[in-house]
């Protein structure tokens, strides 16, 4: 699947972004192309729980929206290339 061959390991986004392994898991899920509420079922997580992590992996990464977030994984990760 050449889409889930971009998405970075999660201990590289845990070393990278200081992210913990869970914001890191969906972080996986969300440069997968899933919905945050998908992501938060495939996590078995709740929708709140996920946008508790979403809120916290910005500020980690220094973005503010999931697109921006996806972009600036792939810049600074070069995840094409992974």
């Amino acid at each position: 699947d050449p889409m889930h061959a971009r998405v970075p390991p999660r201990d590289l986004l845990v070393a990278f972004y200081h992210l913990s392994p869970a914001e890191a898991e969906l972080t996986r899920c969300l440069a997968q192309g899933l919905s945050l509420q998908d992501a938060a079922d495939a996590l078995h997580i709740s929708v709140n729980t996920a946008r508790t992590q979403l809120r916290s992996i910005f500020r980690k990464v220094g973005v503010s929206s999931q697109v921006g977030l996806i972009q600036q994984i792939s810049q600074n990760l070069n995840v094409n290339h992974l």
